[in-house]
């Protein structure tokens, strides 16, 4: 199956902070170099500081380890129950909320035993489809006119868009192997938090999305928010609710995200419009309007001398 993932994509960063004691490792480290350079003298002193520190390292793991077994037997159970999983149907809605302004997003995803994928997203009154099937993105606005926007999309949407598969998705699980758990009434939960740029960047490590945070980790300025994945009984994926808050230039941006998956294995094959397989590049459509608009402007201009 295709390798690379699904839900960070299109849930829009379902992206949490990574271990908490990753921080404080990393602080500990750089203080023990700082004080070996100053006190080059005192090895022995140095030397019990480093166990000192070993041994509470080594604590601090285990109780983690500890604090999140739970999460990790579920996930190890996820990807068990979906690892044969070829076809899935998901809905997502997403509501971005910036200077007063609510803009949400609708978008309705099959993907099938071929991974070809059709998606159809509504947003501000625009209805658009989309289908991904050899290594191609064709985009129509209408079911009557497509192109083919493959290029246009640039390497890192497309390589995500390529990359749908269910077992995708469970292997970015590995991220929340530190997440709160809970068993609810009819399955179970992972909660994870993250409070600043750094704890989300870690987590987009984790899962795979850090190329999506890399191209816009330098405008922002703060970000926090959390991610709920819910597991039905038999420890597939059932809804994910993604809340995002993000100052970007001083502009706060508020981000909400739910998800709903089901048919898994139910989803029949997807049939590629013809008008699809044919479509034209983006840009070459682009130039036959354009085309098209000087050679109006031109007529126009002569009819009128």
């Amino acid at each position: 199956m295709k390798s690379k993932h699904l839900l960070s994509a299109l849930l829009g960063t379902t992206l949490i902070f990574a271990a908490c004691g990753n921080d404080s490792a990393d602080k500990t480290e750089d203080k023990a170099k700082t004080e070996a350079t100053k006190s080059n003298t005192d090895n022995q002193t140095t030397e019990e500081a480093k166990t000192t520190e070993s041994k509470e390292t080594t604590s601090e793991t285990a109780e983690t380890t500890k604090e999140n077994k739970d999460a990790v037997d579920l996930i190890e159970k996820a990807k068990d129950a979906g690892k044969d999983t070829k076809s899935y149907h998901a809905v997502l809605d997403t509501t971005m909320t910036s200077d007063g302004k609510d803009t949400t997003v609708n978008m309705d995803m099959n993907v099938d035993d071929k991974g070809t994928t059709q998606i159809t997203t509504e947003s501000m009154g625009q209805k658009m489809d989309m289908y991904i099937f050899d290594k191609k993105v064709v985009m129509s606005p209408d079911s009557k006119t497509f192109m083919d926007v493959t290029k246009a999309m640039g390497s890192r949407v497309q390589k995500q868009l390529e990359q749908l598969d269910y077992a995708t998705a469970l292997n970015s699980l590995d991220g929340y192997k530190d997440a709160e758990f809970k068993e609810t009434a009819d399955g179970y939960s992972l909660t994870k938090k993250f409070k600043n740029l750094a704890e989300y960047k870690k987590i987009a490590e984790q899962t795979g999305s850090q190329e999506l945070i890399s191209s816009i980790e330098k405008q922002v300025e703060d970000v926090k928010g959390e991610a709920v994945i819910n597991f039905d009984k038999d420890y597939m994926m059932k809804t994910t609710e993604t809340k995002v808050d993000m100052t970007i230039k001083d502009k706060k941006i508020a981000t909400e995200t739910k998800a709903n998956y089901d048919n898994y294995d139910k989803v029949p094959a997807i049939t590629v419009p013809a008008a699809a397989k044919s479509a034209k590049p983006l840009e070459e459509v682009q130039k036959e309007m354009q085309d098209k608009m000087n050679s109006s402007s031109t007529e126009t201009s002569t009819e009128a001398k």
